[in-house]
């Protein structure tokens, strides 16, 4: 990205003259009194929310905001106002802070704890950090029958049906088209069932239809008006790529298709042009080091252009460039040189090993260039003392990704103008195209269990993650196995944060 030097706002007090007085005084010196003025008060503003299946937001009000000293400790913990606003003032104009909050609660009422770090902040509001859930508690959902009428030869041979972003759902054939079955609609915002987008699409045949209906209602019928037309792009930099292929509209992912290591071509329907259509190119390649389940990636994603070109160019970057980085104490880094990427991503995940929830999530954005925080001193015990957590988790996940957007010139750009949720959604180009490079690794804590209110384990078990990344190897093969899980459930990867 380019770089940009924001310049400091300088306050300049005024000196105000005094008055004259007769010739007989003109030899005393008068005093000239200055005008005092009070000190720039900035100000940090912070909410989380939840967002229920249908769109409903409730605040969080077990939410705590914590300013940072300069070791990481605590300088002070807030709460947050009637409205789930937290606010921080201070004369200072960024803060290194955290936000620590219950995330999604499983159905025996156990809640994930999630922590997200923002270094160097500016003092503004940021807005809301929103967690969207399936909780259907104020919802109206019904199961309905899809009816979805079409001409198409496609329904004569074998095909793939997906409502939206759903990959599987169960269907039969009728004399005027299929019949979706068991379908479960709901309220959106209590303005109705939302939108409905049904693809047809017949690998063999080489083509594909979609019905689109806005506002759908369950007395609707469907038709096949349009016509997808295939396009292909490259991922060019691996031999081991996903593409990705996303539409989303008013906030909503409403498909994705994927392909691994195949030459099928997507489909694009021009059913609405309000909407957003992406593409996506992820490199992986595992990693030789003494750990299960290490991989390094690339990923890409930008914006579908119909008449223009769509291949993509994964970063050149190397797995050696990556952890060289690192610097050898394992307490700084160093990526300053790599002026493509706009901040470093860090995140730590802790769960049960036999269990895909997670239990705990923390998220450190940073500049390209700085210290590691002093993982220890994070200090949250007493916030999450009546929070009803996992006993332990026994499986610690770290990785460390460089990212950026093609149109941000750098961390501060960044830091001060990310806080929009689905930014890559805004009228504003800028977040159309964004770039990572991730390494992570797991570290088992065999036969240790950790208590989750103590977060000084999970640090050392951090800080031996980032030993392990700083001397690894690439290897040349890859266990798609492993990775693929990672596609289902995904919410635009990368664009969170």
């Amino acid at each position: 990205m380019k770089k940009r030097v924001l310049l400091p706002l300088l306050l300049l007090t005024a000196a105000c003259g005094g008055g004259g007085g007769s010739s007989s005084s003109s030899n005393t010196n008068p005093t000239n009194p200055t005008t005092s003025v009070d000190p720039v008060t900035n100000v940090l503003k912070v909410k989380v929310e939840y967002q229920d299946y249908c769109g409903n937001k409730t605040a969080s009000h077990d939410a705590r905001l914590i300013i940072h000293n300069a070791d990481f400790t605590n300088k002070e913990v807030i709460s947050p106002d009637e409205y789930g606003v937290m606010v921080y003032e201070a004369e200072s104009d960024k803060a290194n802070v955290s936000i620590v909050y219950p995330g999604f609660t499983d159905k025996e009422g156990y809640v994930q704890l999630r922590v997200k770090t923002l270094m160097e902040q500016p003092l503004l509001d940021i807005g809301s950090i929103t967690l969207k859930t399936e909780d259907r508690t104020l919802c109206h959902c019904e199961d309905v029958d899809l009816k979805v009428d079409s001409t198409s030869d496609l329904l004569t041979g074998d095909f793939n049906i997906k409502v939206n972003a759903l990959q599987k759902v169960s269907y039969e054939s009728t004399e005027t088209g299929v019949l979706i079955k068991g379908y479960e609609a709901c309220h959106v915002n209590s303005q109705g069932f939302g939108d409905k987008l049904v693809t047809i699409t017949a690998p063999n045949y080489g083509g594909s239809v979609a019905a689109y209906k806005k506002g759908y209602q369950p007395s609707d019928i469907l038709t096949t008006e349009y016509q997808g037309e295939s396009f292909l792009f490259n991922v060019i930099g691996s031999n081991s790529v996903f593409r990705i292929y996303e539409t989303w509209a008013d906030g909503e992912l409403f498909r994705r298709d994927f392909l691994w290591n195949d030459s099928s071509p997507f489909y694009y329907y021009p059913y609405n042009s309000l909407n957003k259509e992406y593409i996506a190119g992820w490199g992986y390649e595992t990693v030789n080091v003494d750990l299960e389940n290490a991989v390094f990636e690339r990923y890409v994603s930008k914006r579908y252009d119909p008449l223009g070109d769509n291949d993509i160019i994964l970063p050149d970057l190397s797995s050696d460039d990556f952890v060289n980085a690192i610097q050898s104490d394992f307490s700084s880094y160093d990526f300053s040189a790599y002026t493509d990427f706009d901040f470093l991503n860090m995140e730590v995940i802790g769960r049960e090993e036999d269990d895909e929830s997670l239990e705990f999530f923390w998220q450190i954005i940073m500049p390209l260039k700085g210290q590691f925080p002093e993982f220890s001193h994070l200090d949250i015990e007493n916030i999450i003392a009546d929070w009803k957590l996992k006993t332990n988790v026994n499986l610690i996940s770290t990785s460390i990704a460089l990212e950026g957007y093609q149109e941000v010139n750098g961390y501060q750009d960044y830091i001060t103008n990310n806080h929009t949720e689905f930014k890559f959604l805004a009228d504003e180009t800028r977040w159309d195209e964004f770039k990572s490079v991730y390494f992570g690794v797991d570290v088992a804590v065999a036969d240790i269990d950790i208590p989750m209110g103590n977060i000084k384990p999970l640090a050392n078990f951090t800080s031996q993650a980032i030993r392990k990344i700083q001397m690894a190897n690439v290897a040349e093969t890859i266990q798609p196995e492993k990775i693929s899980s990672k596609l289902n459930g995904l919410p635009r990867v990368k664009q969170y944060h």
